[in-house]
């Protein structure tokens, strides 16, 4: 993360961090069995949750897996504002932390 400003922990698991962003859209966790008022999002899929978002992206995004990434506190300034919505959506469901762990690196990491 000195280099660039952002690093994920876990290795990626096929070689590289980045995704074909209109692939990682279709993810969802419905049907996978959770069960609970709190278990799914009102989105259809994590396409829908970026766009309700406001999440802005290229065609190919990165993504850093089990929550666990590293960040210079520069990058966390420069989008201040936008924490507070994000954090309301965190306590919303499963599911939507599930989405939020998919956009870290896209709202956090400099674009290539």
């Amino acid at each position: 993360a000195r280099d660039t400003g952002f690093a994920c922990l876990k290795e990626p698991v096929y070689g590289s961090i980045y995704h074909q962003a209109d692939m990682l859209g279709t993810f969802s966790v419905k049907g996978e069995g959770l069960t609970g008022s709190d278990s799914t999002s009102k989105y259809k899929n994590l396409a829908e949750w970026l766009a309700a978002h406001r999440v802005s992206h290229s065609d190919v995004v990165p993504v850093c897996y089990g929550g666990n990434f590293v960040v210079q506190s520069t990058h966390l300034r420069r989008r201040r504002m936008e924490w507070p919505h994000f954090a309301t959506s965190l306590a919303d469901s499963v599911e939507e932390g599930k989405f939020m762990e998919r956009t870290w690196a896209m709202l956090l990491k400099d674009k290539v």
